[in-house]
């Protein structure tokens, strides 16, 4: 799995993993991140579930988790 991540993590351009705008895809990228623990190296995931965890969708329906 840490191979996977990390090769996804290589291709994303960003701000979100389909582009500018947030999807589920990312919420669903959030729950996997905050589940699984891993030592890989995925800077541009990690941003990426930090920003959902900040979004206003992510507060309504999850609070800080």
């Amino acid at each position: 799995m840490a191979e996977a991540l990390t090769l996804i993590d290589a291709h994303v351009e960003g701000p979100f993993l389909l582009g500018g705008k947030m999807t589920v895809v990312d919420i669903d990228l959030a729950i996997f991140l905050i589940w699984y623990r891993s030592d890989a190296e995925t800077p541009r995931l990690s941003r990426i579930a930090d920003a959902v965890r900040h979004h206003p969708i992510w507060r309504r329906h999850y609070g800080d988790r």
